[in-house]
């Protein structure tokens, strides 16, 4: 937050030293935005645990919010930066295989069977070029480098009925503290005050591994409105 508010005083301070031809030439827009994530993971891989088969993984909703900052190179080609929260994550869970281990009475398996839900908690940064097809009308494509702070969630074992809440996560040795992705959407204009933004962001880095057994990348479809700030009026 305070590099991109020092960003944006830099880059303010050099518009007030230039003359209004210049200032429409290359407008500065300062976006403060909120909105909602539907997150999810690619399992890409599963050793599987016994007869235990892949689990069923569904997504979860979450909020995502911060600053963008907008800088108009052309008529039609601008490039955006943020810094965003934003509270991505999944469940998955092994019951179709608990099932099928109780029926079959194998009981080992019927004990591995976990139901899992993680939030993770990200600082993301997304740097996108964006190209007006219209009056307002963008689409975008760039690159996000995000850094895990906090993971929370629960895991239940059906077999025994308990469950336990994930600790703090530990971020020293983990695989999963930063996430490169690449965000790609539209987003729309209204009013010249008003930015409706929706992205998808594929994720391209493993951000959790369990000794071979899961492999995980993020898959997030975000939808944000903001509202427009010109620094350069």
């Amino acid at each position: 937050m305070m590099l991109l508010a020092a960003t944006t005083l830099a880059w303010a301070q050099g518009a007030d030293k230039s003359n209004k031809s210049n200032k429409s030439d290359h407008p500065v827009t300062l976006i403060p935005k909120v909105g909602v994530n539907y997150s999810t993971t690619s399992l890409s891989s599963w050793v599987g645990k016994g007869a235990i088969d892949k689990p069923d993984v569904y997504g979860l909703i979450g909020p995502v919010g911060g600053l963008e900052l907008e800088y108009g190179l052309k008529e039609k080609l601008s490039l955006s930066a943020a810094v965003l929260y934003s509270m991505q994550g999944r469940k998955y869970d092994d019951l179709a295989s608990y099932r099928a281990a109780m029926n079959a009475g194998n009981v080992s398996n019927m004990i591995d069977a976990t139901i899992s839900t993680q939030r993770h908690h990200y600082i993301n940064v997304p740097v996108t070029a964006n190209y007006y097809v219209a009056k307002g009308l963008a689409l975008r494509l760039g690159a996000q480098v995000g850094c895990l702070f906090y993971k929370s969630g629960r895991q239940e074992w059906p077999y025994d009925d308990t469950f336990a809440e994930n600790p703090k996560h530990s971020l020293g040795s983990s695989p999963m503290v930063f996430d490169l992705s690449i965000p790609i959407g539209v987003s729309y204009i209204l009013k010249e005050k008003w930015q409706f933004d929706l992205r998808y962001n594929h994720g391209l880095t493993k951000i959790s591994s369990s000794s071979g057994l899961i492999e995980e990348k993020n898959r997030v479809v975000q939808f944000t409105v903001g509202y427009r700030l010109n620094l350069t009026k």
